[in-house]
């Protein structure tokens, strides 16, 4: 997963919250008057050549957060994949860093059940329908989560607006709609949510209600 930056004014704050002594803080550029804080980064690499000549960077797939992302191009990587390897789960392909950038464990459960997809159908199997509604909640769930500190399950005040006073006090599970919520109601059905460490890659949560597999002919 791509670790986020954020860009704060040269006191090093950001939004008004002051991160210099956030301790998943990794990074911090100052210029005159902005400030980079790298969050997270497991690994900081520094280099005169431009990494996005470099690999893996210069690999990875488009990011659905840049102003210019077309998701015709999602698409067409998509489709190369079914041509490659049809019988890819959806819930692996996501994670590819070379399909699509930016998703890591969590969006990749919380847009599969947004977009009503099961997680371990195989991507030749996905209708064209579902693949447009994936498409659109990808970069729909990545900028949510950018904006609102990685919730993903927006509480709204009655002007309509997010509500981020609850957002920041808000359990785990409540700001989210599947990740993490193994055992708990649906948020939409009430079905139990259900944790799988066996069919995919990585471990998943679903509702086997909401995402249930309707294979195409």
């Amino acid at each position: 997963m791509t670790k986020k930056i954020e860009y704060a004014n040269n006191s090093g704050k950001e939004n008004g919250i002051d991160v210099r002594n956030d301790s998943r803080v990794r990074l911090m550029i100052f210029t005159k008057d902005k400030v980079a804080v790298q969050f997270n980064g497991p690994i900081l690499k520094f280099s005169f050549v431009n990494p996005a000549n470099l690999e893996p960077i210069m690999k990875l797939g488009p990011d659905p957060l840049r102003s210019d992302f077309n998701i015709d191009d999602l698409d067409n990587q998509i489709y190369q994949r079914i041509k490659h390897n049809g019988t890819t789960l959806i819930a692996d392909l996501l994670l590819d860093q070379t399909c699509v950038a930016g998703i890591g464990n969590k969006y990749k459960s919380e847009i599969l059940f947004l977009s009503k997809i099961n997680p371990f159908v195989t991507i030749k199997d996905i209708s064209s329908n579902s693949v447009r509604t994936l498409l659109q909640q990808i970069p729909s769930v990545l900028y949510s989560g950018y904006m609102n500190s990685g919730a993903t399950r927006l509480v709204h005040n009655f002007f309509g607006k997010v509500d981020n006073d609850n957002n920041n006090t808000r359990r785990w599970s409540d700001k989210h709609w599947v990740f993490r919520s193994g055992g708990r109601p649906c948020w939409k059905c009430g079905s139990q949510i259900v944790t799988d460490y066996k069919l995919s890659a990585r471990v998943t949560f679903w509702c086997s209600k909401c995402q249930q597999w309707i294979k195409i002919d």
